[in-house]
């Protein structure tokens, strides 16, 4: 049995601000360290193969506090950036984004599909050819979700089963759920983890969003600083 185990990044002050990040590259903030750390914690004794990151820095200092725990060789990969908005980069999102910590707090929690039979091949379903961003410099629906499948080919050709942890962006985990046949979630917490397992010639979503760890409050400087009221 093949898993892929894709984590979003931790907070950058970006989220916070509900900045479009795209390929600009925002380091992690405080908290968002404090969230990578909670979960490698989790994810310590769980045997994984390979660990995967893009190449932006709020995604490969997630992975390398993730590897401290999981002792994952770490592979980069450009194909696992975000999406590239041009313009749009830095401007602040028209609608509220929920990526702060303490709506974070409220919502952390693990949706869990059952019904198997409704999901698709990644490599099969139709693409989107539309850039949703409206910018003509941006990358196109169609162009990202190339590249997730061009990974995706060669994770299977490199294997045929294990847990395969890969840190990447909320924006390529949406048009990777597309992919398979999920368009219908919630908001993506920062640090949550998406299961994909991989069944003959389609990957089945296994479980969205997870993110109980970040419950996991250990001392009060964590706490505040992933701005969680003290009583």
């Amino acid at each position: 049995m093949l898993e892929l185990w894709v984590v979003r990044h931790g907070q950058t002050d970006w989220n916070l601000d509900r900045r479009i990040q795209g390929w600009t590259d925002v380091p992690l903030n405080n908290a968002g360290r404090i969230q990578a750390k909670k979960l490698g914690k989790h994810l310590e004794g769980i045997p994984f193969t390979a660990l995967y990151t893009s190449d932006l820095l709020r995604a490969r200092t997630t992975a390398a506090i993730l590897q401290q725990h999981t002792g994952a060789p770490v592979t980069v990969d450009k194909r696992l950036r975000e999406k590239y908005f041009g313009a749009l980069e830095g401007k602040v999102r028209a609608t509220p984004h929920p990526t702060t910590p303490a709506i974070s707090a409220a919502k952390a929690r693990c949706s869990r599909l059952v019904n198997d039979s409704k999901y698709r091949a990644a490599l099969t379903h139709p693409l989107s050819a539309r850039a949703s961003s409206g910018d003509p410099e941006a990358e196109s629906d169609h162009a990202l979700q190339e590249r997730i499948c061009a990974f995706l080919g060669d994770v299977r050709a490199h294997f045929t089963s294990g847990r395969i942890l890969v840190v990447t962006h909320g924006g390529l985990i949406r048009a990777l759920l597309d992919l398979v046949g999920y368009p219908d979630r919630d908001a993506l917490e920062n640090t949550s983890v998406t299961r994909l397992r991989h069944k003959t010639d389609f990957w089945q979503p296994v479980a969205v969003n997870c993110a109980d760890h970040l419950q996991l409050l250990t001392t009060q400087t964590d706490n505040e600083a992933l701005g969680y009221a003290q009583p």
